[in-house]
Protein backbone atom coordinates (compact mmCIF):
# COMPACT_ATOMS: atom_id res chain seq x y z
CA UNK A 1 0.00 0.00 0.00
CA UNK A 2 1.15 3.86 -0.45
CA UNK A 3 2.32 5.91 1.80
CA UNK A 4 -0.39 7.33 4.31
CA UNK A 5 -0.72 11.28 3.82
CA UNK A 6 -2.93 13.30 6.20
CA UNK A 7 -3.31 17.54 6.21
CA UNK A 8 -1.99 18.78 9.51
CA UNK A 9 -0.84 21.66 11.85
CA UNK A 10 2.17 21.25 13.72
CA UNK A 11 2.48 22.38 17.91
CA UNK A 12 5.10 22.36 19.93
CA UNK A 13 4.20 21.39 23.71
CA UNK A 14 6.85 20.60 26.74
CA UNK A 15 9.38 19.62 24.43
CA UNK A 16 7.20 17.09 22.20
CA UNK A 17 6.00 17.80 18.86
CA UNK A 18 1.84 17.01 17.89
CA UNK A 19 0.29 17.11 14.41
CA UNK A 20 -3.43 17.81 14.86
CA UNK A 21 -4.95 16.16 11.41
CA UNK A 22 -8.08 18.62 12.73
CA UNK A 23 -10.29 15.85 10.28
CA UNK A 24 -14.21 16.48 9.91
CA UNK A 25 -14.65 15.02 13.57
CA UNK A 26 -12.30 17.46 15.34
CA UNK A 27 -9.14 15.96 14.36
CA UNK A 28 -6.44 13.65 15.85
CA UNK A 29 -3.76 15.09 17.76
CA UNK A 30 -0.44 12.98 17.10
CA UNK A 31 2.29 13.07 19.41
CA UNK A 32 6.06 12.93 17.33
CA UNK A 33 8.14 13.07 20.60
CA UNK A 34 11.38 15.74 21.09
CA UNK A 35 12.97 13.97 17.86
CA UNK A 36 11.01 15.73 15.03
CA UNK A 37 11.09 19.15 16.81
CA UNK A 38 14.51 19.09 17.40
CA UNK A 39 14.87 18.17 13.53
CA UNK A 40 12.28 20.90 12.33
CA UNK A 41 13.83 23.70 14.92
CA UNK A 42 17.57 22.48 13.40
CA UNK A 43 16.13 23.67 9.77
CA UNK A 44 14.68 26.95 10.76
CA UNK A 45 10.65 25.38 9.98
CA UNK A 46 8.06 27.88 11.16
CA UNK A 47 5.57 25.72 12.94
CA UNK A 48 2.61 27.94 11.81
CA UNK A 49 2.98 27.27 8.33
CA UNK A 50 0.81 23.97 6.58
CA UNK A 51 2.07 20.88 6.47
CA UNK A 52 1.40 16.90 5.65
CA UNK A 53 2.20 13.67 7.22
CA UNK A 54 3.24 10.68 5.58
CA UNK A 55 3.70 7.14 7.25
CA UNK A 56 3.84 4.23 5.32
CA UNK A 57 1.36 1.28 6.59
CA UNK A 58 3.97 -1.15 7.82
CA UNK A 59 4.92 1.48 10.90
CA UNK A 60 1.56 1.60 12.22
CA UNK A 61 1.04 -0.94 15.13
CA UNK A 62 -2.32 -2.02 17.00
CA UNK A 63 -1.85 -0.99 20.03
CA UNK A 64 -2.38 -3.58 22.58
CA UNK A 65 -1.39 -1.98 26.19
CA UNK A 66 -3.99 1.12 25.97
CA UNK A 67 -1.91 3.50 26.54
CA UNK A 68 -4.32 6.35 25.50
CA UNK A 69 -1.05 9.10 25.93
CA UNK A 70 0.82 7.46 22.77
CA UNK A 71 -2.22 5.93 21.36
CA UNK A 72 -5.00 7.25 18.28
CA UNK A 73 -8.47 6.16 18.36
CA UNK A 74 -9.62 4.13 15.21
CA UNK A 75 -12.75 2.55 13.38
CA UNK A 76 -12.13 0.09 11.02
CA UNK A 77 -14.36 -0.08 8.10
CA UNK A 78 -12.46 -2.29 6.10
CA UNK A 79 -10.23 -5.59 7.76
CA UNK A 80 -8.75 -8.26 5.20
CA UNK A 81 -6.70 -10.99 6.25
CA UNK A 82 -3.41 -11.44 4.05
CA UNK A 83 -1.55 -14.36 6.22
CA UNK A 84 1.39 -12.95 8.14
CA UNK A 85 -0.20 -9.96 8.10
CA UNK A 86 -4.01 -7.95 7.70
CA UNK A 87 -4.82 -4.91 5.98
CA UNK A 88 -6.77 -2.24 7.83
CA UNK A 89 -8.64 0.68 6.59
CA UNK A 90 -9.40 3.36 9.15
CA UNK A 91 -11.63 6.15 10.16
CA UNK A 92 -11.30 8.74 12.33
CA UNK A 93 -13.38 7.63 16.05
CA UNK A 94 -17.21 8.76 14.47
CA UNK A 95 -16.11 8.99 10.85
CA UNK A 96 -17.27 7.30 7.57
CA UNK A 97 -14.36 8.61 5.39
CA UNK A 98 -10.90 6.38 4.67
CA UNK A 99 -8.53 8.00 7.17
CA UNK A 100 -5.12 5.90 7.10
CA UNK A 101 -4.18 2.38 5.88
CA UNK A 102 -2.41 -0.19 8.26
CA UNK A 103 -0.70 -3.35 7.72
CA UNK A 104 -0.33 -5.21 11.21
CA UNK A 105 0.88 -8.28 12.24
CA UNK A 106 -2.30 -10.96 11.77
CA UNK A 107 -2.09 -11.85 15.12
CA UNK A 108 -4.80 -9.31 15.81
CA UNK A 109 -8.64 -10.35 14.81
CA UNK A 110 -9.97 -7.54 14.13
CA UNK A 111 -13.27 -6.99 12.75
CA UNK A 112 -15.07 -4.01 10.26
CA UNK A 113 -17.23 -1.67 12.87
CA UNK A 114 -14.52 -2.12 15.75
CA UNK A 115 -12.86 0.50 17.31
CA UNK A 116 -9.25 -0.10 17.77
CA UNK A 117 -5.89 2.36 19.08
CA UNK A 118 -2.95 2.56 16.95
CA UNK A 119 0.37 3.89 17.57
CA UNK A 120 2.33 5.45 14.50
CA UNK A 121 5.86 4.67 14.70
CA UNK A 122 7.66 8.61 15.19
CA UNK A 123 11.08 7.89 13.78
CA UNK A 124 9.18 6.84 10.55
CA UNK A 125 7.06 9.98 9.91
CA UNK A 126 7.96 12.40 7.35
CA UNK A 127 6.54 15.20 7.40
CA UNK A 128 6.02 17.88 4.17
CA UNK A 129 5.60 21.25 3.78
CA UNK A 130 2.22 21.68 2.16
CA UNK A 131 3.09 24.40 -0.36
CA UNK A 132 5.88 23.02 -2.10
CA UNK A 133 5.72 19.22 -1.08
CA UNK A 134 9.57 19.21 0.15
CA UNK A 135 10.22 17.16 2.97
CA UNK A 136 10.98 19.31 6.30
CA UNK A 137 11.42 16.10 8.68
CA UNK A 138 12.13 12.79 8.17
CA UNK A 139 12.59 11.23 11.54
CA UNK A 140 15.14 8.82 12.51
CA UNK A 141 15.14 7.48 8.79
CA UNK A 142 18.40 9.40 7.67
CA UNK A 143 20.18 8.79 11.21
CA UNK A 144 22.54 5.82 12.42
Amino acid sequence: PPMNLMDCSLEAVDGHLYANTGGANGGVAISLGSTALDELAAHNVDLSGAFRLGIRPEHIAVSTDGDAVSSIAAQVFFSEWLGMERLLMLAEPGGEAHWITALVRSEHSIREGEEIRITLDPNHVVIFDAADGRAVSTGAQEQG
